[in-house]
């Protein structure tokens, strides 16, 4: 899925990747949206190819703490707006995770 900030040039695009069904896809879109963040956000198919891709190619990548999968790479986290649950149960994730 190419951002609209990349869709007119997707060579513009950095490639975002998440994995399972999906994690985080609506709040990854909606903050590319919403910060117009030039991202192409791809869900790898299997744990392995998301492992593979993350660790072979320089990408973004949604990940969560207490993993350890890729400690060793040292990944930055993209800060957001704080948390806000009555935006989010109204289907807005503008905001940071909770």
């Amino acid at each position: 899925w190419p951002s609209p900030a990349c869709r007119h040039d997707i060579r513009e695009c950095i490639p975002l990747i998440t994995g399972g069904n999906g994690w985080r896809i609506q709040a990854l879109m909606q903050w590319a949206t919403a910060y117009e963040m030039p991202l192409a956000v791809a869900v790898a198919k299997a744990w392995g190819n998301y492992v593979e891709l993350i660790s072979t190619k320089r990408v973004l990548f949604y990940w969560w703490v207490p993993d350890s999968t890729f400690i060793q790479m040292q990944p930055h986290q993209i800060h957001f707006p704080r948390h806000n649950p009555k935006e989010w149960a109204a289907g807005d994730k503008k905001t940071s995770l909770a």
